[in-house]
């Protein structure tokens, strides 16, 4: 598990060094309006991809763990399908509203939406395939392939001059020749199935219909603030704040990957019988993550405001308090959200995670409104906070009253841990120290 998370960790770092590249190109050869447009314009693409996701991600996870070959095939092209026709629609449907914002920078990006959607979604279909199976290494070598192409196509990007419209279409392309990659990985060429035979499994549509309203509905939670901002205030404050979560999203990329792999983990647990182990393991892997939290936390802080402005310029200055905000609030919250979303899946509950997330959505989309027009930005910073808290407070009650248990661990149980992972740190370094 040590290795594979670590593995995870890796593969999370390279996905947020990705976007981190592209963002600082689009930064440094674009005005902050354009890119304030830009974080618009990716904040709109995480939704549909949340929407696609919501769908076929953890309905593929459930339904795949632990089944014979010919069943996980049957899910594999059902969610291949869902996929490609729901990208159709979607980018079809960002062409039309380019139509409406054709003098907007906005506009130009989303004339070219589903040049990137549709090579982008079957690469994180794949990926998710990968982590169904706790296949790490596969996923960590299609990331590198993607970042070679990644880097590839930012170097035309720059050395070529290409219009700012160009970008999407242009990354899409290194998405493209990456899932032609995983296609070979994956002997997608030697599939059997039949076409006719495809089904539905018991249980995947409670499954998507379910994730589809979370990840929608938690998504625009999330990243409405970027949205209202730029919609109340204007797009080079929303570029302050966009770059400001993006850097905020590192305290997400550990507990992220530790999460992806615990989840199938514990539907092994459950669909074994053995829920009370579940929760157990559940308990010490989160505890054990908030400890990890906290002297990672030390270091966002330390170096992530000087790298922000090392790596966007003094321009984005104003992002550095907006960071730091997220940065603390996110350490507290990050671990435990997760969790209760992958035990109360595995539990066969996802209408509990769809309750939680519409209540967080309409809340925060209140407070975003609300706070915006008393406090300007920084109210659109508070909001998702705020929101976060008081759904860390609701999560505790949800599981103590459905299930009878808790994923919560007191704080000193958490501040020993910390402790001994500084001793097993210690331990291994000077073990090290006397075999050179």
């Amino acid at each position: 598990m040590t290795r594979k998370g670590i593995t995870a960790i890796l593969n999370n770092g390279i996905e947020f060094f990705m976007g981190s590249l592209v963002l600082i190109l689009i930064t440094k050869r674009f005005s902050t309006e354009e890119a304030g447009a830009w974080i618009v314009f990716l904040t709109i693409v995480l939704i549909g991809t949340k929407f696609r996701e919501g769908i076929t991600q953890n309905s593929l996870m459930k339904f795949t763990v632990g089944l014979p070959k010919k069943e996980k095939v049957n899910v594999y092209v059902l969610s291949v399908l869902i996929t490609f026709g729901i990208e159709l629609v979607v980018g079809s449907l960002m062409l039309l509203v380019s139509k409406m914002y054709a003098a907007d920078a906005l506009g130009s990006l989303l004339a070219n939406y589903i040049w990137l959607i549709i090579p982008q979604s079957l690469f994180r279909l794949f990926q998710f395939m990968s982590q169904s199976r706790l296949e790490v290494k596969a996923m960590l070598a299609n990331n590198f392939v993607l970042l070679n192409f990644t880097v590839l196509s930012l170097a035309y990007i720059s050395l070529t001059d290409q219009s700012y419209s160009s970008i999407p279409a242009i990354l899409g392309v290194g998405y493209a020749i990456t899932v032609l990659w995983q296609v070979l990985m994956h002997n997608v060429l030697n599939w059997e199935f039949n076409l006719r035979e495809l089904h539905i499994p018991d249980g995947y549509l409670n499954f998507a219909g379910n994730g589809l309203l979370r990840e929608l509905f938690g998504t625009i939670s999330s990243k409405a603030y970027i949205l209202l901002t730029a919609g109340f205030i204007g797009y080079t404050e929303s570029a302050f704040v966009g770059i400001a979560s993006r850097y905020a999203n590192l305290i997400y990329l550990p507990n992220t990957a530790y999460q992806g792999l615990l989840y199938p983990k514990a539907c092994e647990f459950v669909n074994n019988g053995w829920v009370q182990a579940m929760f157990k393991y559940y308990r010490r892997a989160v505890s054990w993550m908030q400890a990890a939290f906290i002297p990672y936390v030390l270091i966002l802080l330390t170096i992530g405001s000087a790298g922000i402005v090392i790596l966007h310029g003094q321009e984005y200055l104003a992002s550095i308090p907006f960071f730091i905000a997220l940065i603390l609030a996110g350490a507290f919250i990050a671990p435990y959200g997760h969790a209760y979303g992958s035990v109360c899946h595995a539990m066969g509950r996802p209408d509990l995670v769809t309750k939680l997330v519409v209540f967080n959505s309409v809340l925060n989309l209140t407070l975003s409104v609300v706070l915006i027009q008393f406090f300007g930005i920084w109210g659109a910073v508070l909001s998702p906070i705020i929101t976060d808290m008081l759904g860390l407070f609701v999560i505790s009650v949800i599981l103590r009253k459905v299930f009878n248990t808790s994923i919560l661990e007191p704080f000193s149980r958490i501040l020993n841990r910390t402790y001994s992972l500084i001793k097993i740190l210690k331990r291994k370094n000077s073990g090290g120290e006397a075999a050179l």
